[in-house]
């Protein structure tokens, strides 16, 4: 008689637990390697920036960004816009007739666009003429003040209420005597 032998098994489809338990722990630590490589790559929670506008002593815009922390600061300059891109008002405030209609013809052949001449408040006379700007054209009323001859300290902020009607334009010249030729 013949004795029956037990038929043999194949290789165990089952996994090794072993086995299971390194992956498990590979894909844990690559997942973790992932995310801290995220986490570095956005802005930390501590640390946020802002911009501020300023103008360098030569008149050029700046944007100065600075971490909340007191960390490091950077500055770039702001390039000037082209008179092309700016409207100027000329105001007489220096009792010479047609000398706000001269000084407008003139910023208009450099390149500026201009508005109608007007008159500045009634019964006012600057001597020393002054260039008005609204927010963000500080240096370039420091570059028009310039071309024009006009001081530097003349340079200033347009008011809340103007002393004349700036019809739109980003610089307002207040003409006082010493550039109106009177």
């Amino acid at each position: 008689m013949q004795t029956e032998r037990p038929p043999t098994e194949e290789p165990s489809t089952r996994s090794n637990p072993a086995r299971g338990i390194v992956l498990l722990a590979a894909a844990v630590v690559l997942g973790l390697f992932l995310l801290r490589a995220l986490d570095d790559s956005s802005t930390s929670d501590d640390i946020a920036t802002a911009t501020t506008g300023t103008t360098a002593a030569n008149g050029e815009g700046t944007d100065t960004t600075a971490a909340e922390d007191g960390g490091d600061t950077t500055t770039t300059a702001a390039p000037l816009r082209q008179p092309a891109e700016i409207v100027v008002r000329v105001a007489n405030v220096s009792g010479v007739s047609g000398a706000a209609g001269a000084r407008t013809e003139q910023l208009a052949a450099a390149g500026y666009q201009t508005v109608e001449a007007t008159n500045g408040p009634e019964g006012q006379q600057l001597d020393a003429t002054q260039v008005l700007f609204v927010d963000g054209f500080e240096g370039e009323a420091r570059a028009l003040a310039e071309a024009l001859g006009a001081p530097a300290d003349g340079v200033a902020a347009m008011p809340a209420q103007p002393p004349a009607d700036p019809g739109g334009a980003q610089l307002m010249v207040m003409l006082g005597t010493d550039l109106a030729g009177g």
